[in-house]
């Protein structure tokens, strides 16, 4: 399969659980991406390369986002990478936030996503708070409830993130 033809499956769900038992779950939220276009009330696009205030998003990414490289059907949220240059980037993707939309305190939450296979690729699903009560990043954390690498393809990754600024930043994670 070609660079352009390899697209990330994702589905979000988020149960709100008491402390008590998984058996008295209460949904709080859920994306089944129904429809045919990105449910903007949840969610919202970020465009760009991360410039000038985070260029390359803090991960020095080759990629511009757009939201052209998104797309909804089928009950699937699609999102395409594909070699196409975009000012400096080298690349195009997609990214999307549910920041001031969505903000959750706890529960439990399930993905279901299709990784795609290749060296480069780095999808993840991943959590940010709204709010730096404890100041920037990483010092209110940062949880990454789902990466993979394309070259890894039989492996995903759980990693938070913690501490001080980097470089003094810390991260713990499992395969």
């Amino acid at each position: 399969m070609t660079f352009t033809k390899k697209w990330i499956f994702i589905l979000l769900a988020i149960a709100h659980i008491p402390m008590r038992a998984f058996s008295q779950e209460v949904l709080f939220w859920a994306d089944e991406f129904n429809g045919n276009s990105l449910d903007t009330s949840y969610w919202e696009y970020q465009i760009g390369d991360g410039c000038p205030n985070l260029c390359g998003w803090g991960n020095n990414e080759l990629q511009s986002y757009q939201k052209s490289q998104l797309k909804v059907e089928n009950g699937l949220l699609m999102i395409q990478a594909k070699k196409q240059s975009i000012g400096n980037s080298s690349y195009v993707s997609s990214r999307i936030r549910t920041i001031n939309k969505l903000d959750f305190a706890g529960g439990r939450i399930e993905v279901r996503a299709r990784m795609p296979k290749g060296k480069g690729y780095w999808p993840a699903v991943w959590f940010l708070p709204t709010e730096n009560y404890f100041g920037q990043w990483p010092m209110s954390g940062e949880i990454d409830l789902l990466e993979g690498k394309g070259q890894e393809p039989t492996k995903t990754w759980g990693t938070i993130h913690y501490g001080s600024y980097a470089p003094q930043n810390k991260y713990s994670g499992e395969t």
